[in-house]
């Protein structure tokens, strides 16, 4: 902070650069993360990538500096998304950066996991099923949400606990 301070001290435009981004910066977060992504087998360090990222982007959203995800990584976090036999938590967690990155395909794969069940789901697909309702309350725009909202309801989903995070 103290640096970052210093440097910027009397500066009117790095004065207003938020310290989060001086340290993504300045730590090399981004390329950090994605090496993660890609080559991590613990799953629990990957969803603390995947987090961290979604959080990255949130913060730049609007922001003249975006974070900027490859199109390879891009598909990486498709395929986490949309896998039901992927964890769960990486499963959440890329489907939130999906919806932060490319919104309108992050709805897509979202939308298909919701509303179309596999025959035969895993056993805890409802736990990704209720998640996927808070990221359509958090994330999508009014009208799609209750478009979504709407199919889901209408449609009885077999899990109490998703009916429950409905109401």
């Amino acid at each position: 902070r103290r640096q970052h301070r210093d440097q910027h001290q009397g500066d009117d435009q790095g004065g207003d650069q938020p310290l989060t981004r001086y340290l993504v910066d300045f730590l090399d977060l981004v390329p950090f993360l994605l090496r993660l992504l890609h080559g991590e087998n613990r799953w629990q360090s990957r969803v603390a990538a995947f987090k961290l990222l979604s959080y990255l982007v949130e913060q730049a959203l609007g922001s003249e500096d975006p974070v900027h995800i490859e199109p390879t990584t891009l598909r990486e976090v498709v395929t986490a998304a949309q896998d039901p036999g992927e964890n769960l938590h990486i499963q959440r967690d890329a489907t939130r950066l999906l919806l932060l990155v490319t919104p309108d395909e992050g709805f897509d794969v979202l939308e298909r996991r919701l509303l179309r069940l596999p025959d035969d789901p895993p056993r805890d697909d409802f736990l990704y099923r209720a998640k996927a309702v808070t990221l359509i309350a958090d994330l999508y725009p009014v009208d799609r949400a209750v478009r979504v909202l709407d199919e889901l309801v209408s449609g009885r989903d077999p899990s109490e606990h998703v009916r429950m995070t409905l109401a």
